[in-house]
């Protein structure tokens, strides 16, 4: 197998933008261990655990993402190729694999000194900083589902609602009081709203992508109902 380092040079030709990236997943890595989470998922999924499965992770974004007219203007990548932020460090990333190649993921941000994607993207910063006073930040923290990436082969395998599913039930063991989700109208019926999720805002553009969506909420007391139910 080939070493982290090849995988990044290959695409990648400073030294700062190589020690960036490695600064990055070893703040992810590290929190993971802080976490100490063992759940168990359905078959061919798992949470990302190593500097490998990052980087395929963050190819797999960039590519999907980059098709999605302006989405690269409102989420510049910082390396090309490399779909990843801030965000990433404080998160937990789950995985699908297909013969040992992910194809699928995405991305639970757990609340910190930094926040939620959506607090930095919208005008909500009030609705955030009300549900936070919902919960105690230390036993019942925010989290938020981004970075939802399925690659084209494994469309139509309701791998979607899967990954939603597992995210339920890590956000069950880590007692997470409220989900927060930013999708589009049109992803949120398709989606979310299965889910019983409850849209506590709306907006009209998403920056550079200029389409409508919605602010969504998941409580506990809900999306404990859907936690591994196996209908996926």
């Amino acid at each position: 197998m080939e070493t982290l380092e090849k995988q990044i040079t290959k695409e990648i030709t400073t030294e700062n933008q190589i020690t960036q990236l490695n600064n990055t997943i070893e703040k992810y890595l590290l929190n993971l261990q802080k976490i100490n989470l063992n759940s168990n998922f359905p078959q061919k999924i798992e949470i990302v655990k190593t500097p490998q499965d990052f980087i395929e992770v963050i190819k797999l974004r960039s590519k999907i993402f980059s098709q999605v007219k302006g989405f690269n203007q409102e989420y510049p990548e910082k390396i090309p190729g490399f779909q990843y932020d801030i965000f990433d460090p404080n998160s937990i990333i789950l995985i699908h694999k297909t013969n040992k190649r992910i194809d699928g993921t995405i991305r639970l941000i757990l609340d910190s000194k930094i926040g939620i994607q959506s607090e930095h993207k919208f005008s909500t910063p009030t609705t955030i900083t009300n549900l936070r006073k919902q919960y105690n930040p230390h036993t019942n923290p925010l989290a938020e589902l981004t970075r939802l990436a399925i690659s084209q082969n494994a469309r139509g395998q309701k791998l979607t609602q899967k990954l939603i599913s597992c995210c339920a039930n890590l956000s069950f063991k880590l007692d997470v009081g409220t989900i927060i989700s930013a999708p589009t109208i049109q992803t949120f019926y398709k989606f979310f709203n299965p889910f019983e999720m409850e849209i506590i805002d709306t907006h009209e553009n998403y920056g550079h992508l200029n389409y409508p969506g919605f602010i969504s909420k998941w409580d506990k007391k809900i999306y404990k109902n859907h936690q591994l139910r196996g209908n996926f």
